[in-house]
């Protein structure tokens, strides 16, 4: 509770301007966001980006370790 109780104890128009500075960052986020799902037009392009970035993200190969 301890957030809360900072946020009631703030002024506000402090408190107005907190709340509107995170709807603009949800307005930016959800703009963005469409902008980027614009980019893949069908499952196809999706399917052909997801191998691509196979090729590129390195791989974790495990190796056991022999006793002696």
């Amino acid at each position: 509770m301890a957030l809360w109780d900072w946020y009631r104890s703030i002024p506000p128009k402090t408190r107005i301007l907190v709340g509107v500075g995170i709807m603009t960052y949800a307005v930016f986020g959800m703009a963005a966001t469409n902008k980027i799902e614009g980019y893949i037009k069908d499952r196809k392009e999706l399917t052909r980006l997801r191998q691509e970035l196979d090729k590129v993200v390195p791989t974790i190969t495990v190796v056991e370790k022999r006793d002696k």
